[in-house]
């Protein structure tokens, strides 16, 4: 669920489009067949807080109504100076935002870590891929009604 709202809003920050317009994907690696740079986020982990609702015959009788999710966001390009570019506008993208996207509730968005790689194979034609990873703790609403 997180994840929807993740891609909205990557997708609709101007500054990540005018780089890899729509290329945004959960779930993906370097390897896969894709046209450089690209986002692929994944969902790392997910705590439920102890903040219960519901009574009676309620639906979400008992369910938490915050998560905190950890989610990575990856950006991978050709060249290392794009890629910087690249990153610092998904941060700033994400980083602190808060409302709701694509029907998921956000209450925040905080950055916590990042971590630079290069990723070479030694696959003839493969001259390697820089990625950044973005590490991120999201807290949302896991049901909305």
């Amino acid at each position: 669920m997180i994840g929807k709202a993740i891609y909205d809003i990557l997708a609709n920050d101007t500054d990540v489009a005018s780089l890899v317009g729509t290329s945004i994907f959960p779930n993906v690696n370097y390897l896969d067949d894709r046209t450089y740079p690209y986002i692929a986020y994944h969902h790392l982990a997910e705590e439920a807080n102890d903040t219960k609702t519901g009574a009676g015959n309620s639906p979400i009788h008992g369910v938490s109504t915050l998560n905190v999710a950890k989610i990575q966001v990856n950006c991978f390009n050709k060249t290392k100076f794009q890629l910087e570019e690249l990153a610092e506008y998904a941060r700033i993208a994400l980083d602190r935002n808060s409302g709701t996207y694509n029907g998921v509730k956000l209450q925040s968005i905080q950055f916590e870590n990042q971590n630079d790689t290069f990723n070479f194979e030694g696959y003839q034609d493969f001259d390697g891929i820089f990625q950044i990873a973005l590490i991120f703790s999201c807290r949302y609403e896991p049901y909305n009604g």
